[in-house]
């Protein structure tokens, strides 16, 4: 029996954008049916002098000259990359291979798997129009206006007018024809390839690995990947946030580069002590991201014996709490059984005034006034001593 042939993998081009090999490593991912140079060009001038930066090309797209294989998975792109990357971080000599990484679409795909595959190397990432789940491939043939892949021969000039937001052709004429170009000399095999492996793609299970600060926007005017998306793949990761950009479609870079630029500025160079997404803020992300009705829902299920339980407030806080909540509504008996609770739990005399004059400052000085002498009566033999 004969062994079965090797399949050949798909193969990354590199794209320069400096030779800053003394700064910080930034790796500049493209989106599908794009060149990296069009798409990432007026941010990578507005980093030249923060970054060493560096971008690459799908198979079949831009500067990608290299045979294009019949299939391929985000796991095999992403193997592509870091093998293309691997004389750039020869070169450096420096820094122990880490990197700054940015994409858009399937770029930013690759780069969460990138950052769940050599996880304490990258040190930022940023990406936009894009969600955990892949693109599925029969929504992205409708919005070019084909009736399916077999008509990938002839992807019109105008997807690009359908896809971006308002004003972008007339605004932005230099970088808007460098991207119609690169659709008119496109592989489709290339297109072909990269919607197989978008459809295949699902990273909401691996999310919760991730380790560098994530930052994910997102255009206004994205129909395929709207905001609610960004939003959404956040909350997934440990330490995520997002942004949305007014009057943006799914390409972000090209159609608001300065806004995107100093984004990724400020992602890449955060204050010092930032602190840390816990799995706490995470649950109150997604409550919080969905409204009243859901927080109405937690919070009609707690019990007092169920609320001290709770995480993310010390037990001697959440009691100082509690005493100014009833003060301030009024619910004079219970405050005389919650103020002997609080001294049960070690809360001080002195964190229980303190309490009581928050009331008097945001509930009212007779709110404050009654309680008071609730807590005088209730501690008495403690604060005639």
């Amino acid at each position: 029996m004969q062994p079965p042939a090797h399949r050949a993998g798909p193969v990354i081009t590199l794209v320069s954008f400096n030779h800053r090999v003394d700064r910080p490593l930034l790796v500049l991912g493209p989106a599908l049916g794009t060149a990296v140079r069009p798409l990432w060009q007026v941010v990578a001038a507005h980093l030249d002098e923060e970054f060493h930066v560096v971008g690459w090309d799908l198979p079949g797209h831009g500067a990608n000259n290299h045979p294009v294989p019949a299939t391929s998975s985000v796991e095999e792109l992403t193997q592509a990359l870091l093998a293309a990357l691997g004389p750039v971080f020869a070169e450096r000599n420096a820094g122990g291979g880490h990197l700054h990484y940015a994409g858009c679409g399937i770029g930013g795909v690759v780069g969460l798997q990138l950052a769940l595959t050599i996880r304490e190397r990258v040190d930022s990432l940023v990406v936009s129009g894009m969600g955990a789940v892949g693109t599925n491939e029969t929504l992205w043939v409708e919005n070019a206006g084909l009736a399916s892949t077999s008509d990938l021969d002839a992807v019109p000039d105008s997807l690009l007018a359908g896809v971006v937001g308002p004003g972008f052709l007339e605004e932005h004429q230099d970088t808007a024809e460098a991207l119609i170009q690169a659709f008119r000399d496109l592989d489709p095999a290339g297109i072909r390839l990269t919607l197989g492996a978008l459809s295949e793609v699902d990273l909401r299970a691996d999310l919760p690995r991730l380790v560098p600060p994530l930052l994910v926007l997102s255009g206004g005017e994205d129909q395929i990947t709207p905001p609610a998306m960004a939003r959404a793949l956040a909350t997934d990761v440990p330490r995520g946030s997002a942004a949305e950009l007014d009057g943006v479609g799914p390409l972000a870079p090209a159609e608001d580069p300065a806004a995107v630029a100093e984004l990724l500025r400020q992602h890449t160079s955060p204050e010092e002590g930032a602190p840390t997404t816990t799995e706490l803020d995470r649950e109150w992300k997604r409550v919080l991201a969905a409204g009243g009705a859901a927080f109405e829902s937690i919070a009609s299920r707690q019990s007092p014996f169920d609320l001290m339980a709770r995480p993310g407030l010390e037990e001697q806080t959440r009691h100082a709490l509690v005493i100014g909540a009833l003060a301030t509504a009024g619910r004079l008996p219970e405050l005389a059984d919650q103020v002997r609770a609080a001294r049960s739990a070690g809360v001080g005399i002195g964190t229980i005034g303190e309490t009581l004059l928050v009331v008097a400052t945001y509930g009212g000085i007779p709110a404050a006034r009654r309680a008071a002498d609730v807590v005088s009566r209730t501690l008495a033999v403690e604060v005639h001593r």
